[in-house]
């Protein structure tokens, strides 16, 4: 099974040279960064990633649940040359968006800044083409920030959809989201940390790199869907955003038919 990363993580204002573009400060490469975080802040729901996914005790690992709900968004740019706005849900330890709608032009980029860290994603029309989500940002809330060369009223233009939010939340009591919730196999934890660089996670699984773009894991895991990422971090939150990878899900295979028939690949 193939991986590939479709994250782009340098600084908006280093890609963003030359022209002024529309609706990006032609001053300070610091203040796109600023601006966005301040955002963040401003709405008031960025709580960093205080709730861990993982526990450290000793030299062994406590592992709660993993959750995972899925939340409609309604949001819509409409067709524009410029646009920002904070998707956010409460008390989320993470989330990621479903950007599969939306449409962007040849000259347009996609900023995305989130995070206790303030990761920055980039996004083009062909990443977004290659895989329709963002990567996972630790927090509670998304800036969105979209920037071109195009002006209100030529014909190529933008339209930014969030479609679905993806939160780190068992049991959400939004009526419509649907929660997944998983754990370890079995009643005991006997896992040790590990520094391995081959070694990531995955949903609630382990994922081990076996060569320089397959993975494997366990099949009773269920096959990755488009926003699956797999995650290479010694950390107990996620990933930074250049450490997460995409799944091909063209080329998945896999097995859950109990022992020594449970594996994918």
């Amino acid at each position: 099974m193939k991986i590939a990363s479709i994250s782009v993580t340098a600084l908006a204002a280093a890609l963003l040279t030359g022209p002024t573009h529309a609706g990006l400060p032609d001053k300070d490469d610091r203040r796109l960064r600023q601006r966005l975080a301040r955002k963040l802040k401003k709405n008031g729901k960025d709580k960093g990633n205080d709730d861990k996914s993982e526990e450290k005790v000793g030299g062994t690992i406590s592992i709660v649940e993993f959750c995972q709900s899925r939340i409609p968004s309604s949001y819509d740019s409409g067709e524009v040359s410029t646009a920002s706005t904070v998707i956010s849900h409460t008390s989320a330890p993470w989330i990621q968006l479903n950007l599969s709608g939306t449409v962007l032009a040849s000259d347009a980029k996609l900023i995305l800044i989130g995070g206790e860290d303030i990761e920055v994603e980039v996004l083009t029309a062909n990443a977004l083409e290659a895989n329709g989500f963002s990567s996972v940002f630790g927090g509670s809330s998304v800036a969105i920030w979209l920037v071109s060369s195009s002006t209100q009223g030529e014909a190529d233009l933008s339209r930014v959809v969030v479609s679905e939010v993806s939160v780190g939340i068992c049991n959400d009591p939004d009526k419509d989201g649907d929660g997944v919730a998983e754990s370890i196999c079995g009643n005991d934890d006997d896992r040790i940390a590990s520094t391995d660089v081959r070694a990531g996670r995955i949903g609630g699984c382990t994922g081990w790199l076996i060569s320089e773009n397959v993975f494997i894991q366990a099949g009773h895991c269920g096959t990755p869907n488009t926003g699956t990422r797999i995650h290479f971090t010694f950390g107990d939150g996620v990933a930074r955003s250049r450490n997460q990878y995409a799944v091909d899900v063209a080329t998945y295979r896999g097995l859950d038919e109990g022992v020594g028939r449970d594996w994918g690949a």
